[in-house]
């Protein structure tokens, strides 16, 4: 936060100023002679003379509280754009490649009867882990102030802490050891993701978000399709494959960082740091809330759905397709999503910028993804399977382009950007846990059929609650009021 102006002239500020006649709001921008910017405070060249600044058109630095409304409506932030193209992959890359396959197989080969149990366990155990921590760092990222920005410290040694975990995990040669490299892995990796995916509240106008997200999603379906095809090689040297995504996980995210360029931030409107502060900003949001509550309902209930099938993929090609080859099975089913959601999302983004439509295009992906999702169930044909993957694949495309638009048009409140996603990124870990759960349950219960019909049902779930969204579009002369945290 930028210091107070100690300036001793007692001549009042130039622009429009007039008589104070009410309380100070609390997040004014005011200048004094010296051109420099006091934040929350009167200058005090000024309190005696009882003036009051509303804002001017000085042309010395100015800052907005609400930095996506301070650019140009025209304005297309295209290195950020580039950098959520990078980003996301490489902190998602290997994250799924080693949850969906690596992890799986190196479960097997340390305890091959218990193996699906046991991949629960680890997904039960992690996911609560990363339930608070996407929380955790993603309100303390709120408050940080540096010369580097709010999110890019946390990105930058999140993704190095994340690429040192992951070469302990390769090490792992019992279960408990396994179980706790794994946590500690999930806790730092959410470090990336929640401050990464604020910056699309950040810094993006609203006439661009719909671009920028579908950027975003390519880069979500990239990481999750080259990870597991990617991973599916490294089947017969689990621990080469790990240390080669640990790798990938550093190398991308810095350079992702890099290109993005956040902006110092140290004349933001700082938040007062205390123990009773922490604790409420922690609060998930209360106020103005139900569509962003309906829009979490919606996105736990088709991770929920997705999570079914791709927590147990590679159990699914050897123990109800029969596959002889795994691995060609992995790498087609990932080859498939990938591109059809890459055309998708190139399309889906775009178009919902241009027709200004959101829960529509929502709306229309999940409903594909759940008739997609119900073909494998008719039979244990390859083909079968492998066009139902081409039909989610295709609704994965669509939603993953327009997801974090929706996230981000029924947030509360932007000052709290990074938290309430991380809140509604609970919906992330809880929903692919609770798929992940319920999956292993009907599969040692019922099997595989009712596995893919159980899903369908769940993503028409989740459909309705997503048809329910009301969208409050704001408007272009008003900002939302700031609250101090």
């Amino acid at each position: 936060m930028s210091p107070t102006s100690s300036a001793s002239s007692t001549e009042p500020p130039s622009g429009p100023c007039r008589k104070n006649t009410g309380p100070i709001p609390r997040n004014p921008r005011f200048m004094v002679p010296n051109g420099r910017f006091s934040i929350g405070k009167r200058p005090k060249s000024t309190a005696n003379r009882g003036f009051r600044c509303l804002h001017t058109g000085f042309s010395g630095t100015t800052m907005s509280h609400n930095s996506a409304e301070s650019r140009t409506r025209s304005d297309m932030p295209w290195r950020l754009a580039l950098a959520l193209l990078i980003g996301p992959a490489c902190w998602l890359m290997p994250h799924q490649g080693v949850a969906m396959i690596l992890l799986p197989q190196k479960i097997a080969d340390i305890s091959p009867n218990d193996k699906v149990a046991l991949v629960a366990a680890f997904s039960s155990a992690s996911m609560v882990i990363g339930l608070f921590s996407n929380v955790l760092f993603g309100a303390f990222s709120d408050v940080t102030r540096t010369r580097f920005g709010k999110r890019t410290p946390w990105i930058v040694g999140c993704s190095i802490g994340s690429s040192l975990l992951l070469y302990g995990l390769s090490t792992a040669s019992s279960i408990p050891t396994l179980l706790a490299w794994w946590c500690c892995c999930e806790a730092v990796i959410n470090g990336v993701a929640a401050p990464m995916i604020a910056q699309l509240s950040d810094r993006v106008p609203d006439r661009w978000k719909g671009t920028v997200s579908a950027c975003y999603g390519i880069s979500q379906t990239i990481g999750n399709q080259i990870g597991i095809a990617v991973a599916s090689l490294y089947l017969g040297n689990v621990r080469f494959g790990i240390r080669t995504f640990a790798i990938v996980a550093a190398i991308g995210c810095l350079a992702s960082s890099a290109i993005a360029g956040e902006p110092s931030n140290f004349t933001e409107r700082g938040h007062h740091v205390s123990m009773r502060a922490l604790i409420r900003h922690f609060i998930p949001p209360t106020q103005n809330a139900g569509n962003f509550y309906k829009a979490l309902i919606s996105k736990f209930l088709m991770l929920a759905s997705s999570g079914m099938t791709s927590s147990y993929l590679l159990y699914i090609a050897t123990d109800y397709l029969h596959a002889r080859n795994q691995q060609s099975i992995l790498s087609t089913t990932a080859s498939i999503t990938l591109i059809t959601g890459i055309i998708c999302s190139l399309i889906a983004g775009p178009l919902s910028d241009h027709l200004s439509k959101v829960k529509s295009f929502v709306v229309i992906a999940l409903l594909i993804m759940a008739a997609g999702s119900a073909l494998p169930a008719f039979s244990d044909d390859d083909t079968l399977f492998l066009a139902g993957m081409l039909i989610v694949g295709i609704g994965m495309g669509i939603h993953a382009s327009v997801d974090q638009k929706l996230n981000l048009l029924v947030l509360p409140n932007p000052d709290t950007a990074a938290k309430d996603l991380g809140v509604m990124n609970m919906a992330n870990t809880m929903g692919t846990l609770c798929g992940s759960l319920a999956a292993a349950y009907i599969i040692g219960t019922w099997g595989y059929h009712e596995l893919f019909i159980t899903e369908c049902l769940i993503m028409c779930a989740g459909t309705v609650f997503a048809a329910c969204v009301r969208i409050e579009r704001p408007t272009a002369t008003t900002s939302p009021t700031s609250k101090n945290v």
